[in-house]
């Protein structure tokens, strides 16, 4: 292996979400460009949405969300499932902008303890077949918390209120001070100016190291730059200068090297199966065996599972019954 691949290697094991410099300046490396502008609106009501949102996780993760404590998960599921909520959740809080509260670990070193996300809609990423929230960031700086709005909105991480808040870990406070700049970074409109702090960054990958004397995970050129319109609008107009516009999509997990999406499609097939009848867990439906050698399912609605041709076959007269009524109602 080259020592260029070698490099490149070592920042993606220290940073999922990279950015290099193209001729001093910040270039995406792993994520694409969005222009919000031009991104339909969706309707947060749709019922695909939640189900798209959990296709984000796989199959290991959700099992590992549901059967252990979050101290215990990995910090990219974790963030996973974090933003996952943030887009099937927040919208129904409240009127644009709404806010999410995220507050730092207090062992993280960095000069700002909150961030706050004001979140206006959820639009259509086409390119990417999925959705994307139209959002900005707020670091809860010295400067900031001089505002009132920005002392108020510090008051927000108060147990009594209801705005959506997030304590997180050191990892987490790590994860999201390095993909908050590709956020702003993938649906930027403004030019970095040459004061930039990233046009002195040596580094081809300019959050391999943390700098943890920072109060905001952003270089601060696009501050109060394409300023969400429902921000200033609101009670926090006076800290939309601050502000800095991010563009927030679920992270996926990558269907060719893992299960993903059986939970989903289980909930949207809508069979009326009689559960007391079906075994728990992958065993066959008609023996309770494991697998000859493997366990199979149904090839229409995926539910029912055969441990052998021939128990599927001896239970077809009593499952085809359940696979017709899925099929009248259109869910295959």
């Amino acid at each position: 292996m080259s020592n260029l691949r070698r490099a490149a290697h070592k920042r993606l094991a220290l940073n999922s979400f990279p950015i290099t410099t193209s001729q001093s300046f910040p270039a995406l490396w792993n994520v694409h460009y969005v222009n919000l502008a031009k991104s339909p609106v969706v309707n947060t009501n749709m019922k695909w949405l939640p189900a798209h949102l959990e296709l984000s996780l796989s199959d290991s993760e959700l099992s590992c969300l549901k059967a252990l404590d979050r101290s215990k998960l990995a910090t990219i599921t974790s963030l996973k499932a974090m933003i996952s909520r943030m887009l099937s959740d927040v919208f129904h809080i409240g009127q644009p902008p709404h806010l999410i509260l995220l507050r730092l670990s207090p062992n993280s070193g960095y000069a700002c303890n909150v961030l706050v996300l004001f979140l206006e809609c959820l639009r259509l990423d086409l390119s990417a077949h999925t959705v994307v929230a139209d959002a900005s960031v707020l670091a809860l700086t010295p400067a900031v918390l001089e505002i009132q709005a920005g002392q108020q909105l510090l008051d927000l991480m108060e147990p009594s209120s209801e705005a959506m808040k997030f304590e997180i870990n050191d990892a987490e406070t790590t994860a999201w001070w390095q993909l908050l700049p590709v956020l702003a970074e993938r649906c930027r409109t403004w030019t970095h100016t040459s004061s930039c702090k990233y046009s002195n960054d040596a580094s081809e990958s300019l959050q391999e190291e943390q700098n943890s004397n920072q109060d905001s995970p952003l270089c601060g050129c696009g501050s109060g730059q394409d300023i969400l319109p429902s921000l200033l609008q609101s009670d926090w107009k006076d800290v939309a200068p601050y502000t800095t516009r991010i563009a927030l999509s679920p992270l996926f997990a990558m269907a060719y090297l893992e299960s993903i999406g059986s939970s989903a499609r289980d909930k949207s097939f809508g069979l009326d199966v009689d559960t007391d009848d079906v075994p728990s867990g992958d065993v066959c439906r008609v023996c309770g065996g494991r697998g000859k050698p493997k366990i199979m399912s149904c090839s229409v609605c995926y539910k029912v599972k055969y441990c052998s041709r021939a128990c599927q076959k001896g239970d077809w007269k009593r499952h085809k019954v359940e696979c017709r009524k899925g099929l009248a109602k259109g869910n295959f």
